[in-house]
């Protein structure tokens, strides 16, 4: 089990540390929502927000 929270970890810092897009942004945070993370989704959406303010799927933050 420790290894699994391991794997996740990493897997979120590595593939968040590499987005680049407010798409890949928003998809960041609704994993990360989904996992109870709801800090580091609130985060992207933030993110995705600041990259590009006129999205139209910013609404998805509010199932966070």
């Amino acid at each position: 089990m420790k290894k699994l929270i391991i794997l996740f970890v990493a897997y979120f810092y590595l593939t968040t540390a590499y987005c680049q897009t407010a798409r890949e942004y928003i998809d960041m945070g609704l994993s990360k929502c989904d996992l109870g993370n709801l800090r580091g989704g609130i985060a992207d959406f933030t993110k995705a927000i600041e990259l590009n303010p006129n999205e139209q799927e910013h609404g998805y933050a509010d199932s966070c």
